[in-house]
């Protein structure tokens, strides 16, 4: 699981395909939230991810 978290907040990492529209990769998203002073959570069913002022909670 913590590999999982990991990887889909990591640089470059997106779902689409790089011709398909609203290409936007999960680094970008993660950033998004660090600049604008608010925070980014990723619920599952084995843990959670949060990030909030530069700090990172995970528990797996």
């Amino acid at each position: 699981m913590k590999e999982s978290l990991d990887w889909a907040v990591d640089k470059g990492i997106t779902t689409k395909e790089a011709h398909e529209s609203g290409v936007l990769d999960h680094y970008m998203i993660r950033e998004f939230p660090r600049l604008n002073k608010g925070k980014l959570q990723i619920l599952s069913a084995d843990g959670y991810l949060e990030e909030k002022k530069g700090v990172t909670s995970k528990r797996l």
